[in-house]
């Protein structure tokens, strides 16, 4: 099949699969550039303004549970700081903690924040049109895809374990924002990928 047979294939099934229609985005476009939804849509830039300043950088191994990045004493969630791996702050006392289960548990943040900024960046380039915010979300999305076959948990781990996250629900909780993001793309992304 050519690329362009497979162009219009991938086009009808996302009509066929459409998790919005036409109409709904039109609507959705429409209603974006009225001054009742800017607001929102300066939120949607604000949320995603990171991306343009730091590195999109996948995390090169399975994250761990979320629940294990919660201060032991005051049972709060860590600060989550994108820029510190290894160093996670109690928000209550301030104490630091290190190491595992805390440093792995971090990555269930940085899989959570990406999807997240995937599934916003796109959105925004189907609203706005911006090359800039099609490319983020695509830099994020192709990154996974490159990663996600070396993702695993080591062959003791339980059996409902996930393959970018601790679990299968960690997991759906980041694969559904992957998966909007991936259909605003849609045919922007070339066939292969």
């Amino acid at each position: 099949m050519g690329a362009a047979a497979g162009i219009r294939v991938g086009a009808r099934l996302r009509q066929e699969r459409a998790i919005l229609s036409q109409q709904q985005l039109d609507t959705i476009r429409l209603r974006a550039q009225q001054p009742a939804f800017a607001a929102v849509v300066q939120r949607l830039h604000a949320d995603v303004a990171w991306t343009f300043q730091r590195s999109l950088t996948v995390p090169e191994r399975t994250a761990g549970y979320y629940h294990d990045f919660f201060c032991p004493e005051h049972a709060v969630q860590l600060e989550y700081n994108p820029e510190s791996p290894t160093r996670h702050r109690c928000p209550v006392d301030g104490a630091w903690f290190s190491g595992e289960p805390y440093d792995s548990a971090w990555l269930w943040s940085v899989n959570y924040e990406l999807a997240q900024a995937a599934f916003r960046l796109a959105l925004l380039w189907q609203l706005e049109g911006h090359a800039k915010h099609r490319d983020n979300a695509a830099t994020i999305l192709l990154r996974y895809a490159e990663r996600y076959p070396d993702y695993h948990h080591p062959e003791d781990y339980l059996p409902l374990r996930g393959k970018v996250t601790h679990s299968m629900l960690d997991e759906s909780v980041w694969v559904i924002p992957m998966a909007w993001a991936a259909w605003f793309l849609g045919d922007t992304l070339a066939p292969a990928d």
